[in-house]
């Protein structure tokens, strides 16, 4: 087995995430979303707000330095009034209807369509509109947060250092994401990566906090340096995150020192994939996230992992 060397640079080829710029990021985000959360509580809209990022090495940045966080809002509803029902050929996605004879909690009558199913269209006007009268009231915020809903999800930039002329440079962007939970399951308005909602009633179940979870510091790390490599954005990131989750139930130790090998490992992993044309999602081995890849691009991943640089210091 080729042990790749990938990883040797991985921290001179960061350096440019300055971690004053995301220790900022992360700091102020968490006052934001903590005022946010209790704001939108007292109004029986959030249960609570959930961060998919929680350290340095979960952070999205993009080639621009431009700092990405995701949160799923958790809206309060009782499972019990709510019936879940899949959709036929996408077990990932559902629609949830508000039984008969089960009274929607005050203003949320608003979210429910004409025959009772959830809309999230109507979800996100209702938690945009509280959250822009909030941010246009508060002075810690005003003027330092620009707010717009942007496809499934409300997007909030911070610019802490605007001021009356200009608003500066943005420092970060949260998605806000509107979400159910119910029970263990969490239903988002957000569809997976590089997929497209079937339509506003429909809602996609999310493992996020389940990844959230399984992924350890190692794990971490070899994640990013699968999405710098050359041609890996092919690879949309929810389906590396697949593939590491089936190779982390492989391999139990994810320590720095074997690191190296753990690489070889996923790309070895991910290689066998694309030649069976098949990449079980973790959480629902059902469904085949290498579907919708063409042959084309299938074939020149192949090519592309059997091609990157690699010392054999060690064969095994």
């Amino acid at each position: 087995m080729k042990r790749y060397l990938l990883l040797r640079d991985f921290g001179k080829r960061h350096v440019n995430r300055s971690p004053k710029k995301t220790e900022r990021a992360l700091s102020i985000n968490s006052i934001i979303i903590s005022k946010v959360e209790q704001h939108l509580k007292l109004l029986a809209i959030c249960d609570r707000v959930e961060m998919i990022v929680s350290d340095y090495e979960d952070l999205i940045i993009d080639d621009a330095n431009n700092i990405w966080l995701e949160a799923p809002m958790i809206i309060p509803i009782c499972k019990s009034d709510i019936e879940v029902m899949k959709m036929g050929g996408k077990p990932d996605y559902v629609w949830l209807k508000c039984k008969h004879g089960a009274e929607p909690r005050p203003g949320f009558d608003r979210v429910l369509s004409y025959d009772r199913y959830l809309d999230s269209k109507e979800t996100l006007a209702l938690i945009y509109e509280e959250l822009q009268k909030y941010i246009s009231e508060s002075k810690q915020m005003n003027g330092k947060v620009k707010l717009n809903c942007s496809g499934p999800v409300i997007r909030m930039e911070v610019y802490p250092n605007s001021w009356w002329l200009s608003w500066g440079s943005r420092l970060y962007t949260v998605d806000i994401v509107p979400a159910y939970k119910l029970g263990e399951e969490l239903y988002e308005s957000k569809p997976v990566e590089s997929d497209e909602m079937p339509g506003p009633t429909i809602w996609h179940r999310s493992f996020a906090l389940q990844e959230r979870k399984k992924l350890c510091k190692g794990s971490k790390k070899i994640l990013r340096v699968l999405r710098g490599l050359r041609d890996f954005g092919n690879f949309s990131s929810y389906q590396l995150k697949n593939v590491v989750f089936h190779e982390m139930d492989a391999n139990q130790d994810w320590s720095e020192p074997v690191l190296r090998r753990r690489l070889a490992d996923v790309l070895e992993r991910l290689e066998k994939s694309l030649q069976a044309r098949n990449l079980p999602n973790y959480f629902l081995p059902e469904i085949n996230l290498l579907s919708n890849m063409p042959l084309s691009t299938i074939a020149y991943m192949c090519y592309r992992i059997q091609r990157l640089p690699a010392c054999e210091i060690e064969i095994c």
